[in-house]
């Protein structure tokens, strides 16, 4: 076979074997141990949810006997894309959501019916990115936290260009914030909100979507209802059992390089 005809070689993917990544499993213990961070309360993980108002599931629909087509409400087939950053600690309790909308200038009517607490923005394109990240999204961990160069936290999250600009690296160092980043193609093995959190609260969410629909037939989904919808998925989602399971599924705390 021509060598022109062999398929691509794949991205190497993390098969759960700690010794592959010694490295950062290394960082991880020294920073937990020597920054002063050992408790499970100063370790936090933080990640984004894209969101899109559009239902992907629209469930069972109860009908009568024998009728061959049975409609549901369903809502406009192109969304908007919107962003929910979610941080969690490793003791069971997280930090209200920190929402980014895809407009160019913020109106408080976004955040109508979300949980108290959180904080919203606008970007054009809905995503983060670095000065987003700096100016916004770390200065709001910070005060819910109360973190300070004396007390530090241990804040954990992927290597996404936004995370690891000098910007934000310096900003931590100041403020009492240790980064720690994940190994690449990790996902799956390493991130605790998309082992046990982001299955329930992407089913949740779903079925507020539904059920707004249905209780108000003929008005779509919109980045208007996304704050209070994604609001009603996290307090159903963010709860201390699938918290507290997810860190100790990746082993990150309690401390198990066993786990896989």
């Amino acid at each position: 076979m021509r060598s022109s005809r062999l398929p691509a070689p794949g991205l190497p993917l993390f098969a759960g074997n700690p010794l592959k990544y010694v490295d950062w499993e290394i960082s991880f213990r020294k920073l937990a141990e020597s920054s002063g961070v050992p408790d499970a309360k100063k370790i936090y993980y933080f990640k984004k949810r894209d969101w899109e108002t559009t239902v992907q599931n629209p469930g069972r629909v109860v009908s009568s006997r024998r009728k061959k087509q049975v409609g549901a409400t369903s809502s406009q087939e192109r969304g908007q894309l919107s962003t929910m950053c979610c941080a969690i600690n490793a003791a069971g309790t997280y930090i209200p959501p920190f929402f980014i909308f895809p407009r160019k200038n913020m109106k408080m009517c976004f955040m109508n019916g979300t949980l108290p607490g959180s904080k919203g923005c606008a970007v054009p394109s809905g995503y983060m990115n670095s000065d987003l990240f700096v100016n916004e999204s770390l200065p709001f961990f910070k005060n819910l936290t109360r973190c300070t160069p004396e007390k530090p936290v241990l804040l954990i999250l992927d290597n996404h260009s936004s995370h690891v600009s000098l910007e934000a690296v310096d900003m931590c160092s100041t403020s009492g914030t240790v980064l720690l980043t994940l190994p690449p193609h990790c996902s799956h093995r390493l991130q605790p909100l998309d082992r046990t959190v982001f299955g329930p609260l992407k089913t949740y969410f779903n079925k507020a979507m539904v059920d707004q629909l249905r209780m108000r037939p003929g008005e779509g989904i919109t980045i208007y209802h996304v704050g209070a919808l994604g609001g009603i998925a996290f307090l159903k989602s963010m709860v201390p059992a699938n918290i507290i399971s997810g860190f100790s599924s990746t082993g990150i705390w309690p401390i198990d390089s066993d786990v896989f």
